[in-house]
């Protein structure tokens, strides 16, 4: 009994240091996490902008190059070929953006299975 009495006055201050050293280390790491998320956040927000604008003035490519062919046509053929070009302009523009989109969602799930991976 005594040789326990001895071990635990010995190690008495141990357990309190321990206390303090896992208090500091899962402090740190909330902090390097709440930094993390505010980091993608505000580069998902940088992202969502440049997607913004770059789509805006896809768009407006688009809609200057069927005002040009739509004022330069003269039958109802050119309207028909016009048409059919300009749509098929339109679809290409949802196919990169659709592509753009995915790119992005797996950037997304990759930093924050990193960002969740790190403080496990």
């Amino acid at each position: 009994m005594a040789e326990l009495s001895k071990q635990s006055a010995a190690s008495g201050d141990q357990p309190g240091v321990d206390a303090k050293v896992s208090l500091t280390n899962a402090n740190n790491h909330a902090v390097e996490f709440t930094y993390g998320v505010q980091k993608m956040i505000f580069e998902e927000i940088l992202l969502a902008n440049l997607d913004m604008f770059d789509r805006a003035r896809t768009q407006m490519h688009l809609l200057t190059e069927f005002v040009s062919k739509m004022a330069s046509s003269h039958s109802v053929k050119d309207i028909n070929s016009m048409y059919q070009g300009c749509s098929q302009h339109q679809i290409e523009f949802l196919r990169r953006d659709c592509d753009r989109l995915v790119r992005h969602h797996e950037w997304l799930v990759q930093m924050t299975s990193k960002l969740i991976g790190i403080y496990r």
